[in-house]
């Protein structure tokens, strides 16, 4: 049966433009989920955004079929520190679903008004429509189980269009443990349709397991990362509170210090 959110590697690619602004030129964006870790004793996912800030965390509640986000750096809007509820597929019509909305900080509630299977990639898929009340503008969206919404990764967190109009499509998703891929043109751009080929570095980074050796552990004053393999480095040190006091980036980097200005951890 479909898992109702990826429960290992995969990657979103989507379309985006702002039409008016300043910056209205489009671009692909790429989304990839993968790896594990644990914070106070809950699992997560690690998930990079490729126009945003920082290595943001993923949890999975399969019992009530919920996904929480949870933010690190700057790159999220105004999401608070913690578990933010991000998508809920354990919903019927009616019911009313709480998030936060990305910039206002607000808790909005998304209302299932549609709750139906159908084809979508060559396969059959559960499609939930949902709509909002945003101060008088009525938004609607639609999420797609195991997949996430069709109007761009963090749809259920975002706002309405504005003075700047914000446009995202999603325009192909894989899953590399359903080993299941979707493609759709885009709507707005031809040339921006979704290569189905990932590049050799996000393949790896998405799809290949691996583990960093990190000693001294716990550390005073400097960190060692050893990294066995060639690939691009994500890194995130988060306390066992989940507090992370350092992050950053390495690319063909097989050993890394990283010095430690907080007190010993």
């Amino acid at each position: 049966s479909q898992n109702f959110f990826p429960t290992d590697s995969a990657v979103w690619k989507e379309a985006q433009v702002r039409i008016g602004g300043p910056n209205d030129a489009p671009f692909m964006a790429r989304i990839i989920m993968y790896g594990d870790t644990i914070v106070n004793g809950m699992q997560y996912k690690f998930l990079d955004i490729s126009h945003m800030v920082g290595i943001h965390l993923i949890r999975l509640d399969s019992t009530e079929k919920k996904v929480f986000l949870q933010p690190r750096g700057q790159g999220i809007g105004s999401l608070p520190v913690g578990d933010n509820l991000f998508y809920d597929f354990g919903v019927t019509v009616g019911d009313s679903i709480p998030i936060i909305d990305l910039y206002l900080r607000d808790t909005l509630h998304w209302v299932v008004i549609r709750d139906s299977v159908q084809e979508f990639g060559g396969k059959m898929l559960r499609f939930i429509d949902v709509y909002r009340d945003y101060y008088g503008t009525a938004q609607v969206d639609r999420w797609v189980e195991g997949i996430g919404s069709l109007s761009g990764f963090l749809a259920p967190f975002d706002e309405p269009s504005g003075w700047f109009e914000f446009r995202y499509q999603l325009v192909c998703f894989q899953d590399f443990t359903e080993n299941y891929q979707y493609e759709q043109d885009s709507l707005w751009f031809d040339y921006m349709n979704c290569d189905a080929s990932l590049s050799s570095d996000e393949q790896a980074f998405a799809r290949i397991p691996f583990e960093l050796e990190a000693y001294p552990n716990p550390f005073g004053k400097e960190l060692k990362l050893e990294n066995p393999s060639d690939r691009i480095i994500h890194y995130s040190i988060i306390t066992s509170t989940g507090q992370e006091i350092k992050g950053g980036y390495s690319r063909f980097q097989r050993t890394i210090y990283i010095a430690n200005d907080k007190s010993a951890l």
